[in-house]
């Protein structure tokens, strides 16, 4: 599969994906490349296999870590969290300051109290996948940035990339709900 094909199946403008994505070569080829960027270039790359056969991710660079294209930080008016690099993508693109957590089982583990002071006078909106995982983690990271911050549940069993192909209006009447509800 190559990066056009990939873009179809998540609704996602081939242009936007180029700018956050590299396609595997040699014993990756066909993989879809996510780099995580940091100060000094890019951390490590999360590599997605476009089939079903192998494992779903290969992460080159170490355990997992936040995904956060914007190089957010102090100052920031508002910070959204999303599950995956995927929806991260998508917030991005729709004008939305996020970061990814690469699965609600490391949101609790990479947001320290250290990560709290970054955001201390931010507005943070943590929007998880609409399931009883995604719920539960989204509550325990609302947790380190309370009293600023704001839950946005998502319909059941579906994430932002799901909204963004099936009903983009519904996607963004939550988003904007979600400011109108702070």
């Amino acid at each position: 599969m190559n990066m056009e094909q990939w873009a179809e199946t998540r609704g996602i403008d081939v242009k936007v994906l180029s700018r956050f994505c590299v396609v595997g070569e040699g014993e990756r080829e066909g993989w879809l490349g996510i780099p995580y960027p940091n100060r000094t270039g890019t951390w490590g790359t999360n590599w997605r296999n476009p089939t079903d056969r192998g494992p779903k991710y290969i992460r080159d660079g170490g355990a997992a870590h936040l995904y956060n294209p914007l190089r957010l930080g102090p100052n920031t008016g508002e910070v959204w969290f999303v599950e995956g690099e995927i929806d991260t993508m998508i917030m991005v693109e729709l004008g939305y300051p996020a970061i990814g957590v690469p699965g609600v089982g490391h949101a609790e583990n990479l947001i320290s109290r250290d990560w709290r002071y970054l955001f201390l006078h931010a507005m943070v909106y943590v929007m998880f996948d609409g399931d009883e995982p995604g719920r539960k983690a989204a509550a325990k990271l609302m947790g380190a940035f309370q009293p600023n911050s704001y839950m946005v549940d998502l319909p059941d069993g579906k994430d932002v990339n799901d909204l963004w192909v099936s009903d983009r209006q519904v996607l963004l009447t939550i988003l904007e709900n979600a400011r109108d509800k702070r």
